[in-house]
Formats: structure tokens, sequence, C-alpha cells
């Protein structure tokens, strides 16, 4: 073989690199928000869901709303006027202003965030890791959910 073809082949070599190279900083620079969903059975006297946010990627991105998911039932959300900080917390309590509680939280199914660029991020994601954390949070739930609705029903 003459030269041509080996710098023809080097030259495919450098220019698929330079692809793969382009294609991971492109992945790399858009944000990559990673929500969590918590519960707390007396937050303030009263049962929480806690959300939290954490931004794992490169660009800067807010909340704009948020939901909670419930089997059979309509979602749980709000809105974020202009937008929250995605390293904030927020807290929805699963009773209502009268003290009833709004939601059953053992029905709990997922936690949907949308950015102000309009795209969905949910929990439990795609990783295995995340349902069976989800199936540990689900399982306190119930329990703690029963122990709190004991004491209020002696």
């Amino acid at each position: 073989m003459d030269r041509s073809i080996y710098l023809s082949l080097l030259a495919i070599a450098i220019s698929s690199l330079s692809l793969w190279v382009s294609w991971r900083t492109y992945r790399r620079d858009r944000p990559d928000l990673r929500p969590k969903l918590n519960y707390f059975p007396r937050h303030g006297g009263q049962s929480a869901f806690n959300i939290r946010v954490v931004n794992y990627g490169r660009r800067t991105a807010r909340v704009e709303q948020y939901s909670i998911q419930f089997k059979g039932e309509e979602p749980l959300y709000d809105s974020v006027a202009g937008g929250s900080p995605v390293t904030a917390d927020f807290w929805i309590p699963t009773y209502d202003h009268r003290g009833m509680p709004a939601r059953d939280p053992t029905r709990v199914s997922s936690l949907v965030v949308i950015d102000t660029l309009g795209k969905k991020y949910t929990y439990p994601g795609r990783s295995l890791s995340e349902w069976l954390e989800f199936r540990r949070l689900k399982a306190r739930i119930k329990k703690d959910w029963q122990d709190e609705r004991g004491a209020e029903h002696p």
C-alpha cells in the first residue's frame, strides 16, 4: 500500500475521534436535573413530601413546575413563578388547610419536574438504583403513614 491510503485511514480515525469529542461536549453542555422525593412523617406538625432537585449538568436551569403523581388520583402539582433555583427544596404537605389528609401518600407513583426550557425529568428515572430507592421510600411511607394514622385515631 502506498502512503496515501495510510494517510486516508489516519484522517478517518482522527475525524471519528473528533466527532466523538464534539458529541460528548454537546451532551455535557446542557442541564442534567436529578429530582429526588422524600417523605417526612411529621414535618412542622404534619407529614409532608420533600422534593430536592440538583443540577449535575454545566448549564444553569430553573425549576418551573413540579408534580407528584398518585395512582388513580389527580397529580399534586405546583408552578414556580419565574422559576426557582435548582438547588432549592420544595415542601408539599399531605394535609389540607382543615387538617384533613389531602392525599394518601402510600399511593405515590412518581415525581415529575419540568424546567424552564420545558424538559421533563422524572423520579424514579431509568436507573435500577433509583427504582430500588423508590421502593424503599414507598415501604417507609407505608409504615410511617400507618403509624401516623394510628396515632390520630386510637
